[in-house]
């Protein structure tokens, strides 16, 4: 079943080896979306058939300078990002169900576009890792 109100963003260049398994634990996500920085390797092809939506954009060395145009991708308030060799773990995921599922998330926010998880409204109980701290 996947999550209603949440999207996941997977960053991605050229890992074929290890896309496919971060997509697929991604897919719990309502909405999945890969922004690939010009993978040549078959990455592409991996994530074209598992993800909703995949945006294409220049590569750069680094995320930050993808992340705010991807952001504008996505269609939740709340965004998982990720980069193509991190998985969420399964508390990660039931941290995220308990939450959204909440009328009301009484949990404090920040936003802060250096956690990998929810620049929107960012997470403090994950590491620089995407692990949930518990």
């Amino acid at each position: 079943m996947r999550l209603k109100g949440l999207t996941c963003i997977v960053f991605s260049y050229n890992r074929r080896d290890v896309i496919e398994a971060c997509l697929s634990a991604g897919r719990w996500a309502e909405e999945l979306i890969v922004v690939d920085k010009g993978s040549f390797d078959g990455a592409l092809e991996i994530a074209h058939r598992v993800a909703d939506r995949v945006v294409k954009v220049p590569w750069s060395p680094t995320v930050e300078g993808t992340r705010g145009e991807a952001m504008a991708h996505a269609s939740n308030d709340w965004v998982l990002c990720l980069d193509d060799d991190e998985c969420p773990n399964r508390a990660a995921m039931e941290f995220f169900r308990e939450y959204l599922s909440a009328s009301s998330p009484g949990m404090p926010c920040t936003n802060t576009p250096l956690h990998p998880w929810a620049p929107r409204r960012a997470c403090p109980l994950s590491n620089d890792y995407g692990q949930l701290i518990v």
